[in-house]
């Protein structure tokens, strides 16, 4: 029941209707009354897709700077972590609680620009990388382009690498793992970005290696 203060024109408190009138720090104003939800309960698909989308939320935290840079310019009215979690949904494979994810398909960019070309991956001691590509004429491609490399480690959860500072036409680079991965499987990708960052390429895998 709604109550008039100080006479038919003064505040109202209470609910009237659909509205509910209130006052905050001492000034009345009216809001919607809250709707009455009836919580159905969810259907086994409506559970495994909940149970789906919450494996690959939580798989591609490791990634975001990563996604925040390859989606950049992809992403339409999303956010790059929304874009990048619908180009990896349809890549979850299993039923919960057994989900996996085929790293080598794991999509961290998205774009038009040249991939990497002819790339091949070694140690030189226990904890550095070398990573030798080709550099070939291409038309959506600069020697300027900047490379973007992403060291995953499945058993800790986590990633290692850098977003530029190599550029295309260098054919090679160095990079120094962290101590932490010594002796891990890991996992490889490289994308590369033009020197503006408004064009990324599609992911490429650079394969699984074991850190000596």
């Amino acid at each position: 029941m709604a109550k008039f203060r100080n006479g038919i024109l003064g505040p109202i408190s209470g609910k009237l209707g659909p509205l509910v009138g209130a006052s905050w720090k001492g000034i009345p104003y009216l809001r919607a009354a809250p709707q009455t939800v009836v919580k159905r309960k969810a259907s086994p698909a409506q559970l495994a897709s909940r149970q789906k989308f919450n494996y690959l939320n939580l798989f591609l935290v490791p990634f975001h700077p990563y996604l925040n840079n390859g989606f950049r310019n992809a992403c339409g009215n999303k956010t790059e972590i929304n874009a990048g979690f619908s180009a990896n949904y349809k890549k979850v494979t299993g039923a919960y609680p057994d989900f996996s994810i085929h790293l080598e398909e794991l999509a961290l960019s998205q774009g038009k620009l040249t991939q990497l070309e002819d790339a091949v991956v070694e140690w030189i001691n226990a904890n550095t990388l070398k990573i030798n590509w080709n550099v070939k004429a291409k038309r959506l491609a600069s020697f300027d382009d900047q490379l973007m490399l992403i060291v995953y480690c499945p058993l800790l959860h986590i990633c290692d690498g850098f977003v530029g500072g190599t550029k295309r036409a260098s054919k090679s680079c160095l990079f120094q793992i962290d101590d932490k991965f010594a002796g891990q499987n890991l996992h490889l990708y490289a994308v590369m970005l033009s020197l503006d960052g408004k064009i990324a390429s599609e992911t490429t895998y650079l394969g699984r290696t074991v850190s000596p």
